[in-house]
């Protein structure tokens, strides 16, 4: 009886036990088939975000010939404008009304592995009262990508510029609009002076696996000034950066840049050494976090010094509405100073598109800096302006734009021009597109 009992409990035992490892079997291919399709969901989710984040960079950049693919076109654009301050000199201010028309040639390639987009406006300025002042502008611009695989990505780009050194609200988001991705440096001299500026840049984009990649980068941009020839100079920077996805989540980056500033006058040049750390913390696939920070050695008039540089902030790229907000602290090298400056800055840029036809925007920053070696000689400054674009058509639009930037320098000495400055400007522009020349 003991031994049929004992059977029957064993028999009973292993049926439990088998009915426990089949359940949990089950279970466990459940739980681990729900977490594949989470990866999946999540993966989804940001390359949809990187696709939208593309198109929104795409559309910010280009504007209304976004829509124009493998084909070339033109359009003749008008802006009226009035700036408060033309000559840029606080103390004797003198405000005048200007029009500017300009015709554009556009035109872009795209296939599987190749883009190919060109970009070029020249107009005139018409002054209302000082005609001396009127003069040629030129905008262009020329960029090649190039994707042989799927972990490589080349690109190349070269832009050029002719126009009076001023707030450039027309000039530059109506000849060449912004990319409106990124906070640009403040600019600390405006005197009206035609200047020529040219920006040559590459990089090359490596993924070594799934998670990790590498970027080699390098530009050169001259400047050169027709009537200031003291303040020309060239711009050199090189980098690399090493970037790692610990989690799909959370990225790691290392990075190094070599940046070398020279100035055809006596204050010679600057060249600045830059390592750092950082990461990028996705919190939602369109909304990121990030950091980076490291030392900085500069050298300038032969005297070395070891600074730190720090960068961060928020971002978000989606197809409607994009956002950066970023603070920087770095030794900076402007244009038109007598000193390289120990810089902090806070800027954001924001942009809101509704239905696809009307844009709203605005950015800003907010600087504080004082030169290299001393707190005596520094400069301060505030640019702010909204802007907005209305689509009346896919081929034309009205914009409106208005800036204002407001310097302090403590010490005429530190630049080459009066840094002191308090100014406004609003612009008015309508530009049309023809059909595209290609009849498909």
């Amino acid at each position: 009886m003991k031994t049929a009992f004992f059977q029957r409990i064993t028999s009973l035992l292993i049926l439990i036990l088998a009915c426990s490892g089949f359940v949990w079997a089950q279970e466990s291919q459940t739980s681990g088939t729900a977490t594949v399709d989470q990866e999946k969901k999540e993966q989804d989710a940001k390359l949809k975000a990187k696709k939208d984040a593309d198109e929104a960079k795409r559309r910010d950049r280009l504007g209304m010939f976004s829509e124009v693919r493998n084909n070339a076109t033109l359009s003749f654009g008008i802006s009226e404008a009035y700036d408060s301050d033309v000559f840029g000199t606080i103390n004797a201010r003198q405000g005048d009304s200007y029009t500017l028309l300009y015709p554009r040639f556009f035109a872009n390639v795209e296939r599987a592995t190749v883009q190919l987009t060109f970009n070029y406006a020249g107009g005139y300025r018409f002054y209302n009262k000082f005609t001396d002042l009127n003069t040629a502008m030129h905008n262009g611009g020329i960029e090649f990508r190039y994707q042989p695989s799927t972990r490589s990505v080349f690109f190349v780009a070269d832009r050029m510029s002719y126009f009076p050194l001023d707030i450039q609200v027309a000039g530059g988001q109506v000849l060449l609009p912004g990319t409106g991705s990124e906070v640009p440096p403040p600019v600390v001299l405006f005197n009206n002076k035609p200047v020529f500026r040219n920006m040559f840049e590459g990089y090359w984009n490596y993924l070594l696996s799934g998670q990790t990649s590498i970027r080699l980068s390098g530009t050169y941009s001259p400047i050169r000034y027709p009537d200031l020839p003291r303040q020309d100079s060239d711009g050199y920077t090189a980098g690399f950066e090493l970037n790692h996805r610990l989690t799909p989540k959370f990225a790691f980056t290392t990075e190094y840049n070599f940046l070398y500033s020279r100035f055809d006058n006596i204050f010679s040049s600057l060249s600045t050494h830059r390592t750092g750390i950082g990461f990028t913390y996705d919190v939602r696939p369109s909304f990121s976090v990030f950091a980076s920070g490291g030392p900085e050695m500069t050298t300038n008039l032969g005297v070395s010094r070891v600074d730190f540089y720090a960068r961060g902030g928020v971002r978000r790229t989606a197809q409607a509405a994009t956002f950066t907000v970023q603070y920087e602290q770095s030794v900076q090298n402007y244009s038109g100073l007598a000193a390289p400056l120990a810089s902090q800055s806070v800027g954001f840029d924001i942009s809101r598109s509704f239905a696809g036809r009307f844009v709203v925007g605005a950015g800003g920053l907010y600087f504080w800096s004082h030169a290299l070696g001393t707190s005596a000689d520094s400069l301060n400054g505030l640019q702010v302006g909204p802007r907005m674009i209305y689509k009346v058509k896919p081929n034309m639009s009205f914009t409106v734009n208005y800036s204002y930037i407001k310097q302090t320098g403590s010490s005429l000495a530190l630049a080459l021009g009066p840094p002191s400055l308090s100014r406004h400007l609003v612009n008015f522009g309508f530009e049309y597109r023809l059909p595209p020349l290609l009849r498909r």
